[in-house]
């Protein structure tokens, strides 16, 4: 049944319906945390694409709730090091630079970038995306050196990295 419900809510995030989205995510996490607790792991797939919704509905203080409960569950789970960490930090650095948070956001990414490094190692592509996201921000609080630093070193690590074949 939850993975119908996420499903069926992933297809409507995926079209821009939102408003459609969000309660579907929302019955599936209740669901998930009645049947296994509200710090269960497999939740924080749920607890983000619904924080996903609510940012794209400008409901930026549930969607900041919901990433630092992800994010708390992950750790708890798996440790502060762990790449699903990393990308929660990321999406509620989105948050707070939505919300021009900026300082905050940089914090996190900067988080996030040393969790992906840990992990996954300097070159994956995820890191990549992750520093395109603090580029961003660096370019939003008028740092733009440091955003050209930081973007090419995400282009460096995509030449480095070569698609899989099908």
């Amino acid at each position: 049944m939850v993975i119908a419900l996420s499903n069926l809510a992933a297809t409507y995030s995926n079209q821009g319906r939102y408003d459609k989205s969000e309660p579907l995510f929302e019955r599936g996490l209740a669901i998930l945390e009645k049947a296994n607790g509200p710090d269960d792991p497999e939740a924080t797939v749920l607890m983000s694409n619904l924080a996903d919704a609510y940012m794209h509905r400008r409901r930026y203080g549930d969607a900041e709730r919901m990433l630092k409960r992800a994010i708390a569950a992950t750790e708890k789970a798996f440790g502060t090091d762990h790449p699903d960490v990393a990308y929660a930090l990321n999406n509620l650095a989105m948050v707070y630079s939505r919300q021009g948070r900026n300082a905050e956001a940089e914090q996190l990414l900067k988080q996030s970038v040393t969790a992906f490094e840990k992990t996954l190692g300097a070159d994956h592509p995820d890191l990549a995306v992750t520093l395109d996201s603090l580029a961003g921000v660096y370019r939003d609080m008028g740092r733009t050196a440091d955003a050209r630093q930081v973007v090419a070193r995400a282009t460096a690590i995509r030449g480095k990295t070569t698609p899989k074949p099908i």
